[in-house]
C-alpha cells in the first residue's frame, strides 16, 4: 500500500476539506496513542493507497465541527467522533 503524507505547506483549510470529504466518504481510520491522544487520520482513497494526516487536538476539534455540520454525517461517524472526543476529555 502506498501512503502519502500531507506536508506542512498544505493550507489548513485544504487539510480540513480533504479530511472532511474523506471521513464523510466513510473509508477512514484514526490512530490513537495508548494514553488516548489522537495521532493521525488515514483516509483510504483506493484499495492500494492512503492519505495520512497528522492530527493534533486543534485539528481534531476543527474536523469534528466540520464533519458534524454536514448533512451527510452518518450515525457511525457520529459514534466515532463521540468516542474520540470522550478520549480527548479523558486524556486532558
Amino acid at each position: 500500500m502506498q501512503v502519502v503524507n500531507l506536508n506542512t505547506s498544505t493550507p489548513y483549510r485544504e487539510v480540513i476539506a480533504l479530511a472532511t470529504t474523506g471521513i464523510l466518504n466513510g473509508d477512514f481510520e484514526f490512530t490513537v496513542a495508548p494514553q488516548g491522544a489522537v495521532e493521525s487520520l488515514c483516509l483510504f482513497d483506493s484499495p492500494d493507497s492512503a492519505l495520512m494526516i497528522e492530527v493534533d487536538d486543534h485539528l481534531l476539534m476543527d474536523l469534528h465541527d466540520s464533519v458534524m455540520a454536514s448533512p451527510l454525517v452518518t450515525e457511525e461517524i457520529t459514534t466515532v467522533f463521540h468516542a474520540l472526543m470522550t478520549r480527548l476529555d479523558l486524556a486532558a
